[in-house]
C-alpha cells in the first residue's frame, strides 16, 4: 500500500472518529424553569356578629339583636356596622327594622380603646326624635358587642363634623354608648330564630330585664292559643339574664311563641317578643 493512500485512511479514520467522539461542540441542554407557585388568598372565614334593630314597642322604639353571620376580607364588626348603614344586611325578624338604608354607607370605623370614630355618608333618613337616637344605637351596641370596652362615640359625615343626623341628636360632642336597660327590649327571644325548624323536645331561650324576673308567655298556632304560662330569667332587673320555656314535645305544624313584659302597675303589655318556628 502507498503511502499517500496510507495517509489519506488515516485521514479517514481520524474524521470519523472526531464525529463519533463528538468533537464537534453540541448545545448543552437547558432546564425548564418550575413554574413560580401562585399566592392564593385565603378565604375568609365567617363569624358570628350581635347585630341589633329596632323594634316598636307599645310604650317606646327599642332594640332588639340577632345573631348574623358575617363573612368578609374586612373585620366582622366593621363590615356589619357598613351592611347596616348601606342596607345590605337585614333582619331575619320581620317584626324588627332597620333605619338605614337608601344611600347611607360607612367611610371608617376606628376603635381607640373605650371610643369609637365613626364616620359615613348619610343617605334618606326619616326619622322622628326617639327613632333618632335608635337608628345611632344599632351602630353604637353592635360595635359595643363585638368590643365591648367601648363606651364612647364620635359620629362625622364625609369626614366633618355635624350639627346633628337629622334634627334631634348633637353630634358636635361624643355620644355615650346609653343604659340598656332604656335602649334595649325589656324581654326578647334568641332561639330559636324567626322562620326556624325546631325537634323535639322543644326549648324557647331568651333574655329579659323585668320586674321580679317574671316572662309571660304564649304559643299560638294558626291564631289559637296552643298553651300558656310564665317562666322566670335567672335574675331580676337591673340584671339582663337569660330565660327558658320548655314546651316539650310538639305536634307537626308551624307555631309562633311570644314572650312578654307585663306592667307590674296595670297588667298591660310593656315590651314583647315573637318568633314563628315550624316543627317537622
Amino acid at each position: 500500500m502507498s503511502t499517500f493512500r496510507n495517509s489519506a485512511l488515516v485521514a479517514v479514520v481520524a474524521l470519523t472518529a472526531a464525529i463519533l467522539t463528538g468533537c464537534t461542540p453540541m448545545p448543552a441542554p437547558t432546564e425548564t424553569p418550575s413554574p413560580t407557585p401562585t399566592q392564593s388568598t385565603p378565604t375568609p372565614e365567617p363569624a358570628i356578629v350581635e347585630v341589633f334593630w329596632v323594634s316598636s314597642q307599645p310604650t317606646d322604639f327599642r332594640l332588639n339583636s340577632e345573631a348574623h353571620s358575617i363573612t368578609s376580607t374586612e373585620s366582622p364588626v366593621f363590615a356589619a356596622v357598613a351592611g347596616i348603614l348601606d342596607g345590605s344586611l337585614q333582619p331575619i325578624d320581620p317584626d324588627y327594622v332597620n333605619l338605614w338604608g337608601h344611600g347611607s354607607r360607612l367611610n371608617s370605623l376606628v376603635v381607640n380603646g373605650s371610643a369609637a370614630a365613626i364616620d359615613i355618608t348619610k343617605g334618606t333618613l326619616n326619622v322622628g326624635a326617639s327613632s333618632e337616637i335608635r337608628a345611632l344605637q344599632q351602630l353604637m351596641f353592635t360595635v359595643w358587642a363585638a368590643t365591648p370596652d367601648v363606651t364612647e362615640f364620635t359620629f362625622t359625615i364625609d369626614g366633618k363634623t355635624a350639627e346633628t343626623l337629622a334634627g334631634h341628636v348633637d353630634l358636635t360632642v361624643p355620644l355615650l354608648l346609653g343604659d340598656p336597660i332604656e335602649a334595649l327590649a325589656a324581654v326578647q327571644i334568641t332561639d330559636p330564630v324567626d322562620g326556624a325548624v325546631a325537634s323535639n323536645p322543644v326549648r324557647i331561650h331568651g333574655e329579659a330585664c323585668v320586674f321580679e324576673a317574671n316572662v309571660a308567655w304564649e304559643l299560638l298556632s294558626e291564631s289559637d292559643t296552643v298553651d300558656s304560662g310564665s317562666t322566670l330569667a335567672s335574675e331580676a332587673c337591673p340584671t339582663r339574664s337569660p330565660w327558658t320555656i320548655d314546651l316539650g314535645e310538639l305536634d307537626a305544624g308551624t307555631y309562633v311563641i311570644v314572650v312578654r313584659e307585663m306592667s307590674a302597675k296595670d297588667g298591660s303589655v310593656v315590651t314583647e317578643d315573637s318568633k314563628t318556628f315550624v316543627v317537622e
